[in-house]
C-alpha cells in the first residue's frame, strides 16, 4: 500500500449558515470562549464537557529571519494517547497535555493504535506513540501497509514483515521488481508484486497463490476477512483475487490514485467494494454475486467509516457523503475524518463541526484547516492557523 496523503473537504447548513457557538460568547457549560459548543445528545463525539487540553502549539519553529516564529501546523494525527503535527519541514509528537514528546524531520503518513510511522525522504520510522520511542526504522521504504500490530514494508528490494509488539522481524524475501505490499487484516499473510502477484504466508514463507499482473501496481489491499486481495495496475487494470489465485473481477480503465488516496476501498465488514473509474464509480454487492450500482460522474478516492455503510468520495475539493450507493450529503471542507461510531468532523474556516446524518455542534469556532479523530473517539485535533487545539471527551 503506497503512503496514506491527507484528507482535504467543508459543509456548510441547508441555508447556508454554519452552526454552532459564537466565537465571542463563552460556552456556558465550559465557560470558554468559542472553543467548546454542547451538543444535542451524548452519542455523537463530543459532549459539553469536552475540554481543549492543549492549545497554541506550534509544530515546528522558523528561524530563518533570525528570530524564532511559530509555523503554520499544516496537518494533525491522533495516534494512541498522542498528537502529532508537522509543518513544510518538521513534525512534532506531543502528549495530550500539550508536553513535546520528539520532534525531527518529515512528516506522519499513518497511524493505527499507537503505531505511528514517519517519513523522511526514502526513509521509514515506526514509533511507539505512547512512549516515542523508536521501534523499527527501513532506510529505503518503497511501500508498505500496518495490521494486527505488524509492517509490511519493501525496503531495500527486499520485501519484509516486522512485528511491533515483539520487535522482531517475522519474514523476509527478495523482491526487486515489488511495486506494492499489502498484509492481510491478521498479520498472516502478505501480498506484493515481483513479475506476479504473489500470497505468502508469513510464518512459513510459503508461496499460497500468483497471479499474473500486467506492469507495475498503483494499488494494492487485502479484503477484510482476508480471503480476496484487491490490485490495480498503473495501466489502470483492477483484479479482484481470490485466496486460491482465481480472479473473482477483472475490469480495465479504474482511475488512479490522487492526493486524497486511492481509487478503490472495502466496507469495514467486506461485503461491498467501492471503485473509481475514468467515467465514474462503481459500487459493488460481493455477497450478491458482483451487482454493481454505476455512479455516473463521480470519482476520486472513497473511504469508509468504521462501521455501518457510510462512505466518503473525495474529488478535488468536494466531498459527498454515501450510505450504500445513495448520496446523502454533498460539502467541500477543508478537512474531514471519520469517528469511530462513523460520525465525520468537518474543518474549515468557521471551525469543526460534527455531522451525523444532520449537525450536530461544533467542536471548535477557530478556522481549522486540518482535523483528526482518535481511533477511541475521545479525542479530536485541530490545526488551526500556527496553533495545535486537542479537545479530550
Amino acid at each position: 500500500m503506497r503512503d496514506a496523503t491527507g484528507r482535504g473537504t467543508a459543509i456548510r447548513t441547508e441555508d447556508g449558515s454554519m452552526s454552532g457557538v459564537d466565537g465571542d460568547a463563552p460556552d456556558p457549560a465550559t465557560g470558554l470562549p468559542g472553543i467548546c459548543a454542547s451538543f444535542e445528545d451524548d452519542t455523537v463525539l463530543f459532549v459539553s464537557e469536552g475540554r481543549p487540553v492543549a492549545h497554541n502549539f506550534a509544530s515546528a519553529s522558523d528561524v530563518s529571519c533570525g528570530e524564532p516564529k511559530a509555523a503554520p501546523v499544516l496537518g494533525v494525527m491522533c495516534a494512541g494517547e498522542s498528537v502529532a503535527a508537522w509543518s513544510s519541514t518538521t513534525w512534532t509528537l506531543r502528549d495530550a497535555g500539550g508536553k513535546e514528546l520528539l520532534q525531527g524531520p518529515g512528516r506522519p503518513v499513518r497511524a493505527r493504535g499507537r503505531w505511528l510511522v514517519v517519513r523522511a525522504g526514502h526513509g521509514l520510522t515506526v514509533l511507539d506513540a505512547n512512549t516515542a520511542r523508536e521501534v523499527v526504522d527501513f532506510p529505503a521504504c518503497d511501500a508498505f501497509d500496518l495490521a494486527n500490530n505488524s509492517i509490511a514494508v519493501l525496503d531495500d528490494g527486499d520485501a519484509v514483515v516486522f512485528n511491533l509488539e515483539r520487535n522482531r522481524e517475522r519474514f523476509r524475501l527478495s523482491a526487486a521488481r515489488a511495486s506494492d505490499i499489502a498484509l492481510s487484516p491478521d498479520g498472516r499473510t502478505v501480498a506484493f508484486d515481483n513479475g506476479a502477484l504473489a500470497v505468502w504466508d508469513v510464518a512459513s514463507a510459503r508461496k499460497l497463490s500468483s497471479t499474473d499482473l500486467r506492469g507495475p501496481l498503483a494499488g494494492l489491499q487485502f479484503h477484510p476477512g482476508g480471503s480476496m486481495v484487491a490490485a490495480l495496475t498503473q495501466a489502470g487494470e483492477f483484479r479482484l483475487v481470490n485466496e486460491d489465485g482465481t480472479v473473482a473481477l477483472k475490469t480495465t480503465d479504474a482511475a488512479q490514485p490522487d492526493e486524497h488516496g486511492g481509487p478503490f476501498a472495502f466496507s469495514p465488514d467486506g461485503s461491498h467494494l467501492a471503485l473509481a473509474w475514468t467515467d465514474g464509480l462503481r459500487y459493488y454487492d460481493l455477497e450478491q454475486g458482483l451487482k454493481a450500482s454505476i455512479l455516473r460522474g463521480t470519482a476520486g478516492a472513497p473511504e469508509f467509516a468504521l462501521r455501518g455503510d457510510r462512505w466518503a468520495l473525495r474529488n478535488g475539493a468536494a466531498l459527498d457523503i454515501y450510505e450504500g450507493p445513495d448520496l446523502v450529503e454533498s460539502m467541500s471542507p477543508d478537512a474531514a475524518d471519520f469517528s469511530p461510531t462513523g460520525a465525520l468532523a468537518v474543518a474549515d474556516r468557521a471551525g469543526v463541526r460534527m455531522w451525523d446524518g444532520k449537525w450536530r455542534g461544533s467542536v471548535t469556532t477557530e478556522s481549522a484547516t486540518a482535523v483528526s479523530v482518535s481511533d477511541d473517539g475521545k479525542r479530536i485535533a485541530v490545526a488551526a492557523g500556527t496553533k495545535l487545539l486537542v479537545f479530550e471527551k
